[in-house]
C-alpha cells in the first residue's frame, strides 16, 4: 500500500490511477518482443484522507462480467 507522502506526490503530479502489477507484464512483454495488452478495472478509490474500497461491491462483479462479455462477443 502507498505511504501518505506517496499519495499526495501522485496527486500533485495529476495521477488518476496507480498501479503496479501491469508493469511487470508489459516488461516481460518488451524482453520477449511480443505484444501485451491490460484491461483494469477501478475498484478502490481515495477520497480526501480516506480509501472507499470496492471490492466487496455488486457494481465490481458487474463490471468485470461486463469486460469480460464484451471480450468474448469480440472473438
Amino acid at each position: 500500500m502507498e505511504t501518505w507522502g506517496q499519495i499526495c506526490e501522485y496527486r500533485q503530479k495529476g495521477a488518476l490511477c496507480v498501479e503496479m502489477e501491469g508493469v511487470g507484464l508489459f516488461t516481460v512483454a518488451a524482453y520477449r518482443d511480443c505484444f501485451a495488452t491490460a484491461i483494469y478495472v477501478i475498484s478502490d478509490v481515495l477520497i480526501e484522507n480516506s480509501w472507499k474500497l470496492g471490492w466487496d461491491e455488486n457494481k465490481l462483479e458487474d463490471s468485470i462480467q461486463r469486460v469480460l462479455d464484451r471480450i468474448v462477443s469480440s472473438l
